[in-house]
């Protein structure tokens, strides 16, 4: 399950037209929505691909 943490570590932020990678499933996330935080799967954030 794809989740977007939100918090006060690191305000990253998400950019739309982005793909993002799960290193431990595969998963792949392409972002149509910017926003604040980072994509989480499997327990880990989610690499910008």
């Amino acid at each position: 399950m794809v989740t977007q943490e939100t918090g006060d570590k690191k305000p990253m932020g998400t950019q739309a037209g982005k793909r993002y990678k799960c290193a431990q499933c595969a998963s792949e996330v392409l972002v149509t929505k910017p926003g604040q935080g980072a994509l989480r799967c499997c327990g880990e954030a989610m690499q910008q691909k």
